[in-house]
């Protein structure tokens, strides 16, 4: 049902993207909140979409690419590993002290075997957390 209402909500935004800014920052909350609900329920592609439509809202906020990272991640497919280390270096150029901006970079380097390039990003998400 949850899942349902997330979808409605994301189907929403997407046909009311051109609204006065007061309905677009309530859409952005909509947005993020029905990534967080789709990803929890395992909907990682629709958690993307959320996400994504957030961030066109506000590109500034690098909790949304952290969150649309994890997303990527979810999703366990090597294509999207490529999108899910760019959202990580955009959410660390907006917050470098972001713990789980590195956790996140840190597990795009683990799932791509790169074990070398993960142990900064992960000790790095540890001394932050």
């Amino acid at each position: 049902m949850k899942f349902l209402v997330a979808m409605l909500i994301i189907w929403g935004v997407l046909l009311h993207s051109t609204q006065p800014v007061a309905y677009a920052a309530a859409n952005i909350v909509s947005s993020c909140e029905a990534g967080d609900v789709a990803l929890k329920y395992g909907r990682a592609q629709s958690a993307v979409i959320a996400y994504t439509q957030a961030i066109r809202g506000k590109p500034a906020e690098a909790e949304l690419y952290i969150n649309r990272a994890m997303a990527f991640l979810e999703m366990n497919k090597p294509a999207m590993l490529k999108d899910a280390m760019e959202d990580c270096d955009k959410a660390l150029s907006l917050a470098p002290n972001n713990a789980f901006a590195h956790a996140n970079k840190g597990l795009v380097y683990i799932k791509t075997k790169q074990y070398d390039k993960a142990l900064p990003f992960c000790v790095k998400a540890t001394e932050l957390a």
